[in-house]
């Protein structure tokens, strides 16, 4: 199996991830006002502040995923294309389209631009 995406599965994974992050930040904001203002046991308030913020951190890791899958970065400066690992992936700072990253080919710490493969890249 292939390790990039067809468009339609990226296409269906990107619905997905905004459905599951709309949802889940209402779930949580929701559920973090109610238990303040209903009156209900603290160990209740507990349980149901933990079920919000674990499905919302289910959520965005789930969402930071399917991004990661659905597009590769090309390093301005050598310019291969590559896919970052999870964990520099998630703790890279990034800026819409571009992420501060290390590229493994040339190993120059700089803006990596997404781009989108379809046959032949094309930037985003």
């Amino acid at each position: 199996m292939s390790k990039l995406w067809t468009k339609e599965k990226t296409k269906k994974g990107l619905k997905l991830e905004a459905a599951m992050l709309v949802t889940a930040t209402l779930l949580l904001l929701v559920i973090n006002i109610l238990v303040f203002i209903i009156n209900v046991s603290d160990l209740t308030k507990v349980i149901l502040l933990m079920i919000s913020w674990f499905y919302f951190m289910v959520a965005l890791i789930y969402s930071m995923y399917v991004e990661r899958k659905t597009g590769m970065y090309e390093c301005i400066r050598c310019h291969s294309i590559y896919t970052p690992k999870l964990s520099r992936y998630i703790f890279s700072i990034n800026l819409a389209t571009s992420r501060l990253l290390r590229c493994p080919y040339c190993k120059q710490k700089s803006w990596h631009e997404k781009v989108y493969i379809e046959g032949k890249h094309q930037k985003l």
